[in-house]
């Protein structure tokens, strides 16, 4: 054995002890020493401890995969009985990745508890290998406009994303697939990101989209002027757009959408933005309007940087594509969050745009100017998390925390009470 698999070995074998210890000190030194090897790996185990302590509220998506787990824990369907439900006509279920998850799980336990901690397994390896794929590419010390960006980055999909587990994991299992693709060339980055429509039926769209891309090539001018029309467009009616989503879409999707699309649904979500604090409304819109000012600018002011490189001209036109597909179908008020998907691949240019940068001023000027909008999201993006974090997950341990009573008071309320 070399020195080198040694020292990860007894590298790996401290991250467990310290697993068992302290978890939250994992949190800590991931973000302390982001370039330490073991850095991706700590944050993965501290997210594993997350989902376990995590607390799922009424409203939330979280209580409802809960209520189901008990529901498979109650039946003991067996396992092929379970498989040929999946793709029956009477429950519809097309992404099997989480129904088989919940049915392995409570097969050995009922305690949600570890349900929540095997989702963090799952959605920590993507969510880590993400946010250092782009870390690792880097080399030099980081800018102060890369560092924001990588902030922002790790917050547009954060691991609290567990809420609504598959749709998240399936935005990172997309871009864990096409990342590669778009920098690297890997084409089996494109199975990899085609895999995501397992995981959320939606995911056939930029799966689409993706191959669209493969197929086209770099069009970069062309894809910006998609791009800029695609954000001047408004005032479409939700029916037509609807009914017409349906026609194209095979006949196993269609009962999903129309139940997405649904005007009773629509009125519930308009009706839950009203109540909204304006920073609740705003954050995401200032997400998307800084980052698509930037990427204007930048196409203009900043051709000889991102041009120069293959890798960076490849992705340049696949965000610009992407985006402008994404910003259409949020006129689809469930599709919004497809624009947050689109959001991941723009920040991760713009991050490693800044990071090439030694010669655009005027990019680094706007980004000074479009700074508070980056930052009410990030501040936002954080608060938002408030909600379904335990404080568990920073004081106690695997070892402790499975003896204790389910918590249910999260920061905000802690943070609200002092």
């Amino acid at each position: 054995m070399d020195k080198s698999s040694s020292n990860i070995k007894e590298t790996n074998f401290s991250l467990v002890g310290l697993f068992f210890i302290w978890p939250a000190f994992l949190f800590i030194e991931s973000i302390r020493n982001y370039r330490a090897s073991y850095a991706k790996n700590a944050l993965w185990l501290f997210i594993v401890f997350f989902g376990f302590t995590f607390i799922a509220r009424d409203n939330n998506d979280a209580f409802r995969y809960i209520e189901w787990f008990y529901d498979i824990r109650e039946t003991n369907i067996s396992f092929i009985g379970f498989i040929r439900l999946l793709y029956s006509e009477e429950t519809n279920y097309i992404d099997i990745v989480v129904p088989i998850l919940s049915f392995v799980v409570a097969q050995f336990t009922g305690d949600y508890r570890i349900l929540y901690a095997v989702f963090g397994l799952v959605f920590g390896y993507f969510y880590s290998r993400n946010v250092w794929y782009l870390i690792e590419r880097t080399k030099v010390s980081l800018t102060i406009y890369s560092k924001i960006l990588l902030i922002v980055f790790a917050l547009i999909v954060p691991f609290w994303g567990i809420n609504v587990i598959r749709f998240w994991l399936a935005a990172h299992v997309f871009f864990f697939g096409a990342i590669r693709f778009l920098l690297e060339g890997k084409t089996r980055g494109i199975w990899i990101a085609a895999s995501s429509v397992l995981v959320h039926f939606s995911f056939v769209v930029p799966v689409i989209i993706i191959l669209v891309y493969w197929v086209i090539g770099n069009r970069t001018v062309v894809f910006l002027i998609f791009f800029i029309t695609c954000n001047l467009i408004s005032g479409i009616n939700i029916s037509p757009l609807s009914d017409q989503l349906v026609e194209i879409t095979p006949a196993v999707f269609q009962h999903r959408i129309e139940g997405y699309t649904s005007a009773e649904r629509i009125e519930l979500r308009q009706e839950s933005h009203a109540n909204r604090n304006w920073y609740v409304v705003w954050y995401k819109k200032a997400l998307n309007i800084g980052t698509s000012i930037l990427l204007v600018i930048v196409f203009f002011k900043g051709k000889e940087i991102w041009n120069r490189r293959e890798e960076m001209n490849r992705l340049f036109a696949f965000v610009l594509l992407f985006s402008g597909f994404t910003t259409l179908s949020s006129l689809i008020p469930v599709f919004e969050r497809f624009q947050l998907v689109g959001n991941l691949f723009s920040i991760a240019f713009l991050f490693l745009y800044f990071y090439y940068n030694d010669s655009d001023r005027i990019s680094k000027k706007a980004f000074d100017i479009l700074l508070p909008a980056f930052g009410l999201f990030i501040i936002v993006a954080i608060r938002a998390g408030f909600d379904n974090t335990s404080i568990y997950a920073f004081i106690t341990n695997p070892i402790i925390a499975p003896s204790l009573n389910t918590n249910e008071t999260a920061l905000i309320d802690l943070i609200k009470g002092l």
